[in-house]
């Protein structure tokens, strides 16, 4: 019985140590699992610095590209000068920006280093291409002066490029950069005032100015000032007399046979001259009497900005004597003379001390360069005789 007991109790005994080895051989390969987990977890982090590695490389990219961006030229392409003996010139840079860098040294070759219109390079001696220190010259619109260099070499250097600054190179009273003056007085373009004002050098040019339209204004010419002003009534655009000649900005054109065209006839002596008994002292006339040529003569106004205006009225007394096949015309044109529209008055029978008055509004009503002429067609006819030219608008 006791043997039996001990038995039971062994192998009880047994039981449980085999219980419990089998427990821990679990727990091991349980270990093994959060071993491998951790180094997961690892690797993931890893991966993580990695990229993170990245990143910090991306925005040193990007940093790269904002040092590309911020390059700052020292010089221009193909420029170069002399450094003693060697020639410098002007090349990109690794940083993609362009700066000077030592070239060949002339001396390696017994030579020396000369600029030559700004183009430096070595040579066996000086090639002086201007004759004294201090002389200056005009290349096209460059001011350029005769420097010596370090050997002594003399060469013209450049000063000034006048162009930049709209202006021209001159040698005279003393060399430098003179004005191109593209204006001399103010103007006015349509409503907008045109001031004709002075650069930092002093040069006239025109600068745009107020638009009189904004203030419900009108441009005008004061003088050689332009201003805005508000019409109140007729204003007189042109007023000749024809006591001088040819009269301020007119001009007489010789159309047909030379020599024979519109003169001016103050008290002379011509036949019919006392019949025009509207007239006031001098008087434009051209006659066909006593030449037996062919006349297409203009007798032409001076240009006229009627852009602030809405109405516009020619007024004259003429004298017009008719034979045959003479005719008088008026003409007129809205591009400063550039083209005509013939024939918007015309004359074909006698008309004797008449005051005309003509609408030319449709012509010339908002229109900056007008102009009109008075013109004569005849062959050994008789005369026309102009005097007291008026031009009103409003």
């Amino acid at each position: 019985m006791k043997h039996l007991l001990f038995f039971v109790s062994a192998v009880f005994t047994w039981l449980v140590v085999a219980c419990a080895g089998g427990s821990t051989s679990d727990n091991n390969a349980t270990n093994v699992n959060n071993a491998n987990n951790v180094n997961n977890v690892n690797n993931i982090n890893n991966i993580n610095h990695i990229n993170n590695l990245n990143n910090i490389n991306n925005v040193n990219n990007i940093n790269n590209t904002n040092n590309v961006n911020n390059c700052t030229d020292q010089c221009a392409v193909q420029q170069s000068y002399c450094d003693s003996t060697v020639v410098m010139t002007c090349v990109t840079q690794p940083n993609g920006c362009l700066d000077f860098s030592a070239g060949t040294d002339c001396a390696a070759s017994g030579m020396i280093c000369q600029v030559n219109d700004e183009v430096a390079s070595c040579v066996i001696s000086c090639n002086d291409t201007c004759a004294a220190v201090g002389d200056h010259r005009c290349d096209g619109s460059e001011l350029e002066q005769c420097t010596a260099d370090g050997n002594g070499c003399l060469s013209f250097t450049l000063v000034e490029d006048c162009a930049a600054s709209a202006r021209t190179c001159t040698l005279t009273p003393a060399p430098g950069c003179a004005c191109v003056n593209t204006c001399s007085e103010d103007a006015c373009v349509g409503n907008v005032i045109s001031d004709c004002a002075t650069d930092a050098h002093g040069c006239l040019h025109p600068v745009t100015g107020a638009d009189c339209a904004a203030s419900s204004q009108q441009c005008r010419m004061n003088g050689t000032d332009a201003e805005c002003y508000t019409p109140t009534g007729p204003v007189t655009l042109l007023s000749e007399d024809f006591n001088t000649w040819v009269p301020a900005g007119w001009s007489v054109v010789d159309g047909a046979d030379a020599g024979y065209t519109w003169v001016q006839c103050n008290g002379c002596a011509y036949s019919n001259l006392s019949l025009f008994t509207t007239k006031s002292g001098a008087v434009a006339l051209i006659d066909s009497d006593y030449y037996e040529v062919f006349f297409e003569d203009m007798l032409v106004s001076p240009s006229m900005d009627c852009s602030a205006y809405t109405s516009v009225t020619l007024e004259f007394d003429h004298y017009l004597k008719l034979y045959t096949v003479d005719y008088g015309y008026l003409d007129v044109s809205t591009d400063g003379g550039g083209s005509w529209t013939n024939s918007v008055r015309s004359w074909s029978v006698n008309t004797f001390n008449v005051h005309e008055s003509i609408d030319l509004s449709s012509y010339f009503a908002g229109r900056a360069n007008v102009k009109f002429r008075f013109r004569y067609v005849a062959e050994y006819d008789w005369c026309w005789m102009i005097d007291t030219v008026r031009v009103t608008a409003q």
